[in-house]
């Protein structure tokens, strides 16, 4: 556990200030008003269902997945989903019966609900169980800050080769409920292009929702991902021409 216990507290604070960024709204007003006054309509949250109701999220990047399921019980566990395209086929430990059926690919996952999530990192514990509902409770307050539109050109916006891929599923569902294909971070580097769900329209959210995941696969593997790229990074597209 002591191997862990960094990546653990930079989750923590992490979670924290996401927390308070969105109960605060301290980087946007709850209520925007265009030129005359009006309000606009609520922000529009970016999962389609509360993360109450997800059964397991995956989280993909650089071609290695983890996935993140919710147990009869309520406690999460993790483990890794197999070939980084989804889980699929047997889990032996993922539902308790020796089989997880709930990706779009066709890896097989050996971890142990009790053990190591399959390979190495941190135990399945209830430790580890509240630290993966703390980030994943702060990813399902996420929301979308402006859209694109649709038939956006995603080519320009990094998500037709996109840095992470998230799968939203519901309790004991085959097929992802969502999907998001997380692309170029925006100029202002404090927002990131996703293409989201089935309506492939492309939106922005916050980066540290991005950094949020990033971080938690790396807390719970114990394998370390390098933070976002300073400023004027490979993967910073102004796009002065859109909005």
């Amino acid at each position: 556990m002591r191997g862990w216990r960094g990546a653990w507290l930079l989750l923590l604070l992490l979670v924290a200030a996401i927390v308070f960024v969105e109960a605060t709204g301290l980087l946007g007003p709850r209520q925007r008003r265009d030129e005359h006054g009006h309000i606009l309509k609520a922000a529009v949250m970016l999962l389609p269902v509360a993360i109450e109701q997800a059964g397991a999220i995956e989280v993909e990047e650089d071609g290695a997945a983890v996935r993140f399921e919710r147990g009869a019980d309520g406690a999460w566990t993790w483990r890794f989903a197999g070939d980084g395209h989804g889980a699929g086929g047997h889990s032996h430990g993922g539902d308790g019966h020796g089989h997880s059926h709930g990706g779009d690919g066709h890896g097989h996952s050996h971890g142990d609900d009790g053990g190591d999530g399959g390979g190495g990192g941190a135990p399945n514990s209830p430790e580890t169980a509240a630290l993966i509902e703390r980030a994943l409770g702060a990813f399902g307050r996420a929301r979308v800050q402006r859209e694109i539109g649709r038939g956006a050109p995603g080519a320009e916006y990094g998500v037709l080769t996109p840095e992470m891929t998230v799968r939203v599923y519901l309790p004991g569902a085959r097929r992802p409920v969502a999907r998001y294909l997380m692309g170029d971070v925006a100029a202002d580097r404090l927002s990131r292009y996703v293409l989201a769900g089935a309506s492939l329209s492309i939106v922005t959210i916050p980066e540290y929702q991005v950094e949020n995941l990033r971080q938690l696969a790396a807390a719970v593997t114990g394998r370390p991902r390098a933070p976002a790229e300073p400023p004027g990074g490979a993967h910073s597209h102004p796009h002065p021409h859109k909005h």
